[in-house]
């Protein structure tokens, strides 16, 4: 394993690789896939009480395929155990197949009441358990899980309604490898995956619909998933964290990097300002911002620590030297897309140093595509899209492909920013499951540029450097945010990096 591919979390596969999983423990094992059936009702039976140990009454919605299964054996253990329950089918006159026939035929043996969906019959829940779809979802909803799901979502939503939702393996409507819906999802308080955490749950609109989830692994033999690939993996924010560069009790500024910061056309200094900002706090031990002129002075007003220069083209003999004495470049926060900014962009582009480009650099960028090792870029779904000219739903509809093709048009690492961040080389895709939705404000990505161009400038190679530079700024979000989400600024994640980096 290459050292920047260290720290890794959770493996995510893909729904369908999951059902090879499953296929190949039952073959390990000697049992029949009904077994895994009956371990998941009892697992989801078992959270569902650890969650809502207090609830007395249950509903249970049945979509058509295995998911509606797992719900059955879920409906009969509570049922057992003398708790009120109701299973409502999505169809009149259901018809199920395999597995989930034989729990509905066991169910039918119990008295269970067995209903067809209504709103009306919500009523009176502590806990609903969506079994509509999990995983199973393929394309677009169909009109009647369509209006189920909308129902179920608006009578949770009504006042004084005080019904939990609890989804079982993911929400119904999400899609599991892509976390998109189309056009909607049951909006869960908690779900609980079965056998692995899928890549749909950490990204897109997966925090929307999924609130909180846990993993019931089923006990299946770990050699079930030998030759299944792996889509791609949580990183472990903490460890990343962690493994940041600690400094000798004898050592200079010299020995943290220089980074220089480029950017900051007339009437943009606060992007390269909050870059640098955030880099200093991020340990680098020289920073330098060429910016416009105009802004020299107000930045050395906020930031004196730094050395602040100015040019107006690349033709500048100073342009050479900073480049020069630099251990990392960061160019886009602010930089704009006139001549001023393109010039310097395309003289930075010939180095061969450690470079970050962010912003409108990647903006530039899109007009006149090249590709490079040795860089970091940082688009988010707008910059993406433009990147890979195309458009930014489309560039939604699935972050793991667009990461992916990110990569290999401009190769480097990409750092796909948004609601679960991704981390792409050209071998691994990571995701960040920390950070929250008061960090969907200005400024946010000059932060971030500036961590990670610091730790490029510290030495860390740029996969690992992207990686823990976006952990460092998610999990800075979180501290910041305990204030609260709303009025959240950019600014307001300065104080946390630096307690984070010292920690």
């Amino acid at each position: 394993m290459k050292p920047s591919h260290r720290y890794l979390g959770m493996p995510l596969y893909l729904a369908d690789d999951v059902k090879k999983i499953e296929s190949s423990a039952t073959q390990i094992g000697g049992y029949e896939l009904y077994q895994l059936m009956l371990r998941a009702g009892q697992a989801a039976w078992q959270a569902l009480l650890n969650k809502w140990p207090n609830c007395k009454n249950i509903v249970v919605i049945a979509g058509s395929g295995n998911n509606a299964g797992d719900g059955f054996v879920l409906a009969q253990l509570a049922h057992q155990q003398g708790f009120n329950v109701v299973v409502l089918t999505v169809s009149k006159n259901p018809q199920y197949k395999g597995d989930a026939a034989t729990a509905f035929e066991n169910l039918q043996q119990t008295e269970v009441s067995i209903l067809h969906y209504h709103k009306q019959l919500l009523s009176g829940s502590d806990v609903i358990v969506d079994a509509i779809l999990g995983t199973g979802l393929t394309g677009p909803l169909r009109s009647q899980f369509l209006e189920v799901i909308e129902s179920l979502n608006d009578f949770v939503a009504t006042e004084g309604v005080k019904a939990s939702v609890y989804s079982l393996d993911i929400s119904s409507g999400l899609n599991a490898d892509t976390g998109c819906v189309d056009p909607c999802a049951v909006r869960a308080d908690h779900c609980i995956s079965f056998i692995n955490y899928k890549p749909g749950m950490y990204t897109a609109k997966a925090r929307e619909y999924c609130r909180s989830f846990e993993l019931a692994d089923l006990a299946i033999d770990a050699r079930s998933r030998d030759d299944v690939p792996i889509h791609a993996y949580c990183d472990d924010s903490q460890e990343l964290i962690h493994s940041l560069p600690k400094r000798s009790r004898t050592s200079h500024k010299g020995d943290h990097g220089h980074l220089l910061l480029i950017g900051g056309d007339y009437g943009f200094g606060g992007a390269i300002l909050m870059s640098g900002l955030a880099a200093a706090r991020t340990g680098v031990g020289k920073l330098t911002i060429l910016t416009r002129d105009s802004h020299v002075a107000p930045i050395l007003t906020q930031f004196p620590e730094a050395m602040i220069c100015s040019i107006e083209d690349s033709s500048d003999p100073l342009l050479e030297e900073l480049i020069a004495n630099a251990d990392a470049i960061v160019i886009g926060p602010g930089l704009g897309q006139q001549e001023w900014g393109k010039v310097l962009l395309e003289r930075v582009l010939k180095t061969d140093k450690p470079i970050l480009v962010d912003a409108d650099g990647l903006n530039i960028l899109a007009q006149n595509p090249i590709h490079k090792d040795n860089w970091v870029l940082t688009p988010h779904p707008g910059e993406a899209s433009r990147l890979l000219d195309t458009n930014t739903q489309e560039a939604e509809s699935d972050r793991y492909q667009t990461i992916s093709q990110l990569q290999k048009k401009y190769q480097g690492i990409v750092v796909l920013k948004g609601a679960g961040t991704l981390i792409a080389d050209e071998d691994l895709t990571t995701v960040c499951t920390k950070g929250n939705p008061g960090m969907a404000t200005g400024g946010m990505g000059d932060i971030l540029s500036g961590i990670i161009g610091s730790l490029l400038a510290q030495g860390l190679a740029p996969f690992h450097a992207a990686r823990a530079g976006v952990a460092l700024h998610a999990v800075a979000g979180d501290m910041a945010a305990k204030a609260g989400e709303k009025g959240l600024l950019a600014t307001d994640l300065i104080d946390p990096i630096r307690q984070l980096v010292n920690e």
